[in-house]
């Protein structure tokens, strides 16, 4: 398969230049922007970036749009509960996206070109670092179609109206203006308009299902016609498809430019700076303190997530064994936290032994493979890797009999309410919590959870993997324990 984003041709360049030489087979969707007109900043990222940069800047770039794509996974909203009327709603992702330069009206001091320059570079080196795995394939086109959606409504009527219909030149969207008759006829039957609101026809198979089944477009003699404001929707979700296929081809062409040992290093620096995404967690070697079966109880209660300690507190007090999904989840857990195999295999069966029906005999037959299979003894003979908070919220809902997934979602608030009291967390942190999972902050309110179990500690860190949960909380111990030595 064709390369679409190569970065090769080192030559005679110092050790830390980039020398980039990018090629794409594709066809190129060119945006231009008029001289002496206000650039929009927004990339279909179709034209890689050529050129050359050092190791230093790349890393720098990609570290802080990776800042952004992580905050938005931890706010875990839809993309249009980021923005109302040109203004980002969150805080926290606004700071951080003008911090790191992803909005041009506040990056004034750079060039139109330079501007576009670093954000391309930013997004395909992520690009390339990020499609491993079709776990972080996904993680990566979900947060890159939320910051291309705030980054697209945040713009001026001014702004934006020109960019779309540099959309329609191109013809990266096949849609031509409905007339003032057609957009008056067709007005009257969606309430997704308001009086007056332009009308664009485009192709009703270029419409998401979801659209035509809440009656926000028109279909009419084989075309749909669509509000200019739900036009937005349909160039992001355009997007969002586009880069799903241009992954799968920078997965293809990834051993070609692996085969170069110094971008082999760096794609593998920047995936160790995402290890909270999930499938690519590799944080082992790096472990505070390492969990084995001896201090696991210790362990359980000062440091192990709240959706794993969920899980192990059900099957002890039950005393009757975790389902698939909740075995699923915790088995790899424990293996990233530190567990040998062996460590692991005593564990689980003395665990497993304490639940009704399940004797020695039981254990090797139902449970002793699957122990294998986590750490590459069977199947596929493939180590196996822990979920991410996303996850853990993507699980399927436990039915009756069932306990797995992220308390904060899974639990109603009173059931949430007398697990923190059973945990002996204090009220106005649990109230705090609650408020969380009241906007659907689920990630927030773990890091809520942190803060309170774990004093001083701001919650950085926190909120996107329950392994990073674990080795956060351990070091927070460990630092509060050579403190108290110096002192």
């Amino acid at each position: 398969s064709p390369l679409l984003f190569a970065m090769i041709g080192f030559g005679s360049k110092p050790s830390r230049e980039l020398a980039l030489e990018v090629r794409s087979p594709h066809k190129r969707t060119s945006i231009a922007v008029e001289e002496g007109k206000e650039h929009h900043g927004l990339s279909l990222y179709d034209t890689p970036p050529d050129g050359e940069v050092t190791t230093e800047d790349l890393v720098q770039l990609a570290t802080g749009r990776l800042t952004v794509l992580q905050l938005l996974d931890r706010f875990d909203q839809p993309a249009p509960k980021y923005v109302s009327e040109g203004r980002i709603l969150v805080d926290p992702v606004r700071d951080a996206m003008q911090k790191h330069g992803l909005l041009p009206e506040f990056a004034p001091s750079l060039s139109e070109a330079e501007y576009r320059r670093r954000d391309a570079i930013s997004h395909f080196i992520l690009r390339l670092a990020l499609c491993k795995t079709r776990d972080l394939r996904e993680w990566f086109v979900k947060q890159e179609h939320k910051l291309f959606y705030i980054r697209m409504e945040v713009l001026r009527p001014e702004v934006r109206e020109p960019f779309l219909a540099e959309l329609q030149k191109s013809g990266y969207m096949t849609c031509t203006p409905a007339g003032r008759e057609e957009s008056e006829d067709v007005a009257t039957r969606t309430p997704y308009c308001v009086p007056g609101e332009a009308f664009f026809k485009i192709p009703f198979t270029e419409v998401p299902p979801n659209m035509l089944s809440r009656r926000q477009v028109v279909l009419k003699a084989g075309k749909a016609f669509v509000p200019r404001r739900q036009l937005s929707q349909i160039v992001v979700n355009k997007f969002r498809d586009s880069l799903r296929e241009k992954l799968s081809v920078a997965f293809n062409g990834l051993p070609k430019v692996l085969r170069d040992n110094r971008m082999g290093e760096l794609l593998t620096r920047l995936s160790m700076l995402n290890n909270v995404v999930g499938p690519s967690y590799s944080a082992k070697d790096s472990l505070v303190e390492r969990m084995c079966p001896e201090n696991f109880d210790m362990l359980l209660t000062r440091s192990v997530p709240p959706c794993m300690r969920m899980m192990v507190d059900y099957q002890r007090e039950g005393r009757t064994h975790l389902k698939h999904q909740g075995r699923l989840a915790l088995r790899p857990f424990l293996r990233v936290a530190g567990m040998e195999f062996q460590e692991s295999m005593r564990w689980w069966r003395a665990e497993l032994g304490k639940c009704k029906g399940i004797n020695g005999e039981v254990f090797e037959k139902n449970y002793k493979y699957d122990i294998e299979h986590t750490y590459a003894g069977k199947g596929h003979m493939k180590l196996q890797n822990p979920y991410s908070c996303s996850g853990m919220l993507n699980l399927p809902a436990p039915s009756a009999g069932q306990c797995h997934g992220c308390p904060f979602k899974v639990l109603d608030q009173p059931n949430l309410r007398k697990l923190m009291m059973k945990w002996k967390i204090p009220a106005p942190a649990v109230e705090a919590m609650i408020g969380r999972v009241q906007g659907n902050h689920h990630q927030l309110a773990c890091v809520e959870y942190f803060k309170a179990t774990h004093p001083g500690h701001d919650g950085d860190g926190v909120g996107n993997h329950p392994n990073q949960f674990f080795n956060q909380s351990c070091q927070h111990y460990k630092d509060q324990a050579e403190k108290a030595k110096a002192a």
